[in-house]
């Protein structure tokens, strides 16, 4: 297991990013996404050492995005969908590398998704947004006010 940290952190380190230490009981790294053009801030949050699903990629809550809903940013969390569920068999024995991927991945989801490039993706997309327990729901503003006097 350290390891495998070890190898995650030396993979993340070159990227530029850095581990939030204020998180200590959990594996959060803070870095940027398209460093060259966008700079989008984002955490990896690494939960799952035998990466049996992605790492969570949260886009930083300080980024501006634009105005209008993007494709694959998911809730009040900012959590990236750059990998379809089962899409993609991640190697367990590769740590680095496989952080490395995911980091790719969601560059080129993100990149897209802040360009414009991606919108016809929400159809694709309506299945997992249905497919969970949970559904996001956008009430107006008062619907859940007191009627009890």
């Amino acid at each position: 297991m350290h390891d495998a940290v070890r190898q995650i952190h030396d993979a993340v380190l070159q990227r530029g990013f850095s581990r939030d230490w204020s998180l200590a009981e959990r594996l959060v790294y803070s870095g940027s996404l398209d460093r060259t053009s966008l700079n989008i801030p984002v955490d990896i949050e690494i939960d799952d050492l035998d990466f049996v699903g992605p790492p969570e990629i949260r886009i930083s809550a300080a980024y501006e995005l634009p105005d209008r809903k993007m494709p694959h940013v998911l809730g009040p969390r900012r959590s990236l969908c750059y990998y379809a569920k089962g899409a993609v068999v991640l190697d367990r024995y590769n740590p680095g590398g496989t952080i490395l991927q995911c980091l790719d991945q969601a560059e080129k989801v993100v990149r897209d998704a802040v360009r414009g490039r991606s919108d016809a993706d929400f159809a694709d997309e309506f299945q997992v947004y249905w497919s969970t327990k949970y559904t996001l729901v956008d009430l107006p503003k008062g619907y859940f006010k007191s009627t009890s006097s």
